[in-house]
């Protein structure tokens, strides 16, 4: 049975015995959680808070006993929920590790009685070039890593699928084109459909996004695509909102609309000095 490369490769820390209260943050796929796994001490009760972001599940620990309580994803608990975990903290008998993306949405008073650790995703380009030349896996990492957003996990899975496929077509492997199929792998948006979206008229819009929809393609792709071209000032405000609601779960059909005729709107504008 093949193995996940994100499991292979799961990195390893040394281990100190015994941990004061810990707050783990940085980006995705820097290691947090793993660390977090190897340090804990059993019995270990973990929780996910994009799951339980409400107080009645940080209410519900005041039962639990000399566990230790790993919190993953904590900066997205609502602020009574970090107010009653500080609360908890001070009078447990268990040992927690929160763990989070962003400390700037962990409130002041919790982040006091932590100690925190800061893990950061520096040498990971490097890190995943040296396990293409581990796996023989030919292929522009860079071009990966930086199309997934600089997350690992999402990078090894793709190097892990094109290992597979070039090695079922290894007699086609030279003449595979690689980077489009990174491309495919990453869900890149074809250059044509930027193209027809720069030139977009209000008569092509429908057309366009009935394309675009057709195609099952990723509104912020598209916005991570576009948002570096040479677009009219004003509408980069909207090219903010319009990711904010897609992320928040959006229809993705109405905000393209959006997003397309404000920019045909803006660019009319900026062209006539409106």
């Amino acid at each position: 049975m093949t193995t996940l490369w994100t499991e292979k490769y799961r990195p390893k820390f040394p281990i100190a015995q015994g941990h004061p209260h810990l707050l783990l943050h940085g980006p995705p796929s820097t290691g947090k959680t793993t660390y977090a796994h190897q340090i804990a001490q059993p019995p270990v009760l973990e929780l996910n808070a994009s799951n339980d972001r409400g107080i009645q599940a940080i209410r519900s620990l005041k039962n639990v006993n000399n566990h230790t309580i790993i919190l993953d994803e904590c900066d997205q608990l609502t602020v009574d929920a970090q107010q009653c975990l500080r609360r908890i903290i001070e009078t447990s008998s268990n040992k927690f590790i929160f763990i989070a993306n962003y400390l700037c949405k962990i409130i002041l008073p919790l982040k006091s009685r932590l100690y925190k650790i800061k893990f950061e995703n520096r040498g990971m380009l490097v890190r995943l070039k040296d396990i293409a030349q581990l796996e023989k896996l030919d292929v522009n990492v860079e071009r990966i890593y930086k199309g997934c957003g600089m997350d690992v996990r999402k990078s090894l899975n793709i190097m892990q699928a094109l290992a597979a496929i070039l090695k079922n077509n290894s007699d086609a492997a030279d003449e595979l084109d690689k980077d489009s199929l990174i491309d495919d792998f990453l869900g890149v948006i074809p250059a044509k459909t930027i193209s027809d979206f720069e030139l977009l008229t209000f008569g092509g819009l429908k057309g366009f996004v009935t394309d675009f929809m057709n195609c099952s393609y990723s509104l912020v792709q598209f916005i991570i695509q576009i948002v570096d071209r040479d677009l009219p000032i004003e509408f980069y405000k909207v090219i903010g909102e319009v990711e904010e609601m897609c992320i928040r779960g959006g229809d993705t059909e109405l905000l393209l609309y959006f997003l397309c005729s404000s920019y045909i709107k803006t660019r009319h504008c900026s062209q006539h000095l409106c």
